[in-house]
C-alpha cells in the first residue's frame, strides 16, 4: 500500500471535525494555487460560483445550498464559493468544505498555550505563529459517506501542508497537536491519518486565555479605534479587517472574532469568523450588527501579510 493509499473500511468519528494549520506568514494563499491543492484534494474540478456565498447555518440552510449547485453537481464537477478569505466547497461526495484563512494567531496568548507542551520544537512554532487555517465539514449528516468525506478533509489538510508557512497543524477534537513533518503529511493521506508520530495530547481548542493587562489591552484598542476606520476607508484588494467582541448567551460569555463588511457611522456589519467553543445560539457565518464602542480588539491585516491592531493578542 503506497504513501496515499486509504482504506476504505476505518471508521472514524466525524462529528464537529476540523483540523487547524498553524502558519507563520498570513499572506493570503494564491487562489489558482489553493484551488489546485482542492481540486487534487477531491478528485474533481471545480467550478467558481459568482453569487452569495453558502450558509453556514443549520441543517436545512446546508440542504438548500446543496440544492442551488446540484446542476453542477449531477456533472462531477464541485463549486467554489469565496468570500472575503473564506472558501467554501461543495463536491458531489463530501458536501460543503470550509477553508478559512484568519489573519491572527490561533491562540490568544500563544505562549501560555505552550505550557502543556515538552516539545521545544512545537513549543516554538506555536508561540511564533502568525496566524491559522481552519478545514471544516458542514452537513455531514447529509452526505452518503461521512467517513470518506472526512478522508478527503484529511487529504486536503495534507496537501495545505506542503507549503513552507505551516508549522504546526491540531484537530482539536481529538486534542492533537504536533509540528508539521512529512511523517504526518503521509499518515493524512493514509489509512490512520489520525496516528502521529511525535505528537502532543494537549486541549487545542481556540480558547481565549485573558491575563492581567486584557482591560487595559481592550481600552488601547479603542483608543486607537480611529486607525482602523482609516484604514477600513482606504482599505485594498487582500486586506482583512476582524473584530472581537465579548458574546453572551445568559451568564456565559465567550469572545469571538468578526470579519468587519462595512461601517456605517458608529455601527459595524459583521460576519463571525469561527465556530463558538461554548455558546450555540450562534454559527460561524452568521451576521451580527455591532456597535463600535463594544469592541474589545481589532486587527488589520494587508494584503502583503502586515498585521495592524491585535492588542490583546500581546496583552502582558
Amino acid at each position: 500500500m503506497s504513501a496515499h493509499e486509504t482504506a476504505n473500511e476505518e471508521e472514524f468519528d466525524v462529528a464537529g471535525f476540523s483540523i487547524v494549520l498553524f502558519v507563520n506568514d498570513n499572506r493570503p494563499a494564491v487562489r489558482g494555487e489553493l484551488t489546485a491543492v482542492l481540486e487534487e484534494g477531491f478528485g474533481c474540478s471545480l467550478q467558481a460560483i459568482e453569487t452569495d456565498p453558502l450558509p453556514l447555518g443549520d441543517r436545512q440552510a446546508v440542504l438548500t445550498a446543496l440544492e442551488s449547485v446540484e446542476s453542477i453537481l449531477d456533472e462531477g464537477h464541485g463549486a467554489l464559493f469565496e468570500s472575503a478569505g473564506v472558501l467554501k466547497v461543495v463536491t458531489p461526495e463530501a458536501g460543503i468544505i470550509v477553508v478559512e484563512q484568519v489573519p491572527v494567531p490561533y491562540f490568544v496568548d500563544s505562549r501560555a498555550a505552550t505550557a502543556p507542551i515538552d516539545d521545544a520544537h512545537l513549543a516554538k512554532a506555536i508561540e511564533e505563529h502568525q496566524g491559522f487555517i481552519e478545514v471544516g465539514i458542514l452537513g455531514l449528516d447529509v452526505v452518503d459517506d461521512p467517513a470518506d468525506a472526512t478522508r478527503r478533509v484529511c487529504r486536503l489538510a495534507a496537501g495545505l501542508c506542503q507549503s513552507d508557512a505551516v508549522v504546526a497543524l491540531a484537530v482539536p477534537d481529538r486534542e492533537l497537536i504536533a509540528v508539521n513533518r512529512p511523517e504526518i503529511v503521509d499518515r493524512l493521506y493514509g489509512r490512520d491519518p489520525f496516528q502521529w508520530p511525535m505528537a502532543q495530547s494537549v486541549d487545542a481548542r481556540r480558547m481565549d486565555l485573558e491575563d492581567p493587562d486584557f482591560d487595559r489591552a481592550t481600552a488601547d484598542a479603542r483608543a486607537h479605534w480611529s486607525e482602523f476606520e482609516a484604514a477600513f476607508a482606504a482599505s485594498r484588494e487582500g486586506d482583512a479587517f476582524s473584530v472581537k467582541l465579548g458574546v453572551f448567551e445568559g451568564d456565559v460569555c465567550e469572545n469571538l472574532w468578526f470579519w468587519v463588511r462595512a461601517i456605517e457611522g458608529e455601527f459595524l456589519e459583521c460576519e463571525l469568523e469561527s465556530e463558538p467553543i461554548y455558546l450555540r445560539g450562534i454559527l460561524r457565518g452568521d451576521r451580527r450588527r455591532i456597535r463600535a464602542g463594544e469592541i474589545l480588539d481589532w486587527v488589520h491585516t494587508t494584503g502583503d501579510g502586515e498585521t495592524f491592531g491585535g492588542f490583546t493578542l500581546s496583552a502582558g
